[in-house]
């Protein structure tokens, strides 16, 4: 009776261990999303390898076949400005490319952030909720802004931007920037002609909306 009562607990301890282990595969790992380590610089831009870029200054980080982070380039996070608040999507939402996914605050000013592909949204960065200004303190990092599944992305990663594609590009954008300032630049650049951190405080209403619309793509919803 001994021996059936030893064999019986023993079962029930190999199966407890099972369910326990199954139950940690079946559960999704959070990835923590940090700072690439390898960044190259256009006219003081920082452009980290790895990327694809929305040709609307966003950034995409490919997390598995049909998953990426989306986050804010460091040209845009410049023209934004310090971030107030961050109106993030809601998860589960189907959003369309260049949909205005995100809305941002900077003082009185607020302007959608176009999306870059086209899926579903499985999670936001909740930590924006807290501190909403690391899209401006770490743009690639810890200012990621989302993550979306997209049953096409290979057929859409191609239609962005990368490599020296994306450095043209960037270099485009800002030689932009330079024309429509003209003879003002120097006011909003730093010593040797690079962006300043928080180009948006330096802008005048106009002149803000004007740059958003060109580079950004969209319109703001509130400018003072």
């Amino acid at each position: 009776m001994t021996a059936i009562i030893m064999v019986v607990l023993v079962a029930a301890v190999l199966l407890f261990e099972y369910f326990v282990h199954f139950r940690k595969q079946a559960e999704p790992v959070r990835q923590e999303i940090t700072e690439p380590t390898i960044i190259a610089h256009v006219d003081g831009i920082s452009m980290p390898q790895g990327l694809s870029y929305h040709p609307l200054h966003s950034w995409v980080r490919e997390i598995d076949a049909q998953t990426v982070v989306v986050g804010l380039d460091d040209f845009a996070r410049r023209l934004i400005g310090r971030v107030d608040k961050a109106i993030l999507p809601m998860t589960n939402v189907e959003l369309d490319i260049g949909q205005g996914a995100t809305l941002l605050r900077s003082g009185k000013r607020m302007v959608p952030i176009a999306n870059p592909v086209e899926g579903e949204i499985l999670e936001v960065n909740d930590a924006l909720l807290d501190d909403p200004n690391l899209i401006f303190k770490d743009p690639y990092g810890k200012g990621w802004l989302y993550k979306i599944r997209s049953w096409r992305l290979a057929e859409q990663l191609s239609g962005l931007l990368g490599g020296s594609v994306a450095k043209q590009w960037m270099e485009l954008s800002m030689r932009r920037l330079r024309g429509a300032f003209a003879g003002e630049l120097a006011e909003v650049a730093q010593d040797g002609g690079e962006l300043m951190a928080d180009l948006g405080s330096k802008l005048t209403c106009e002149q803000w909306i004007n740059l958003v619309r060109d580079h950004l793509g969209t319109e703001s919803v509130e400018c003072e």
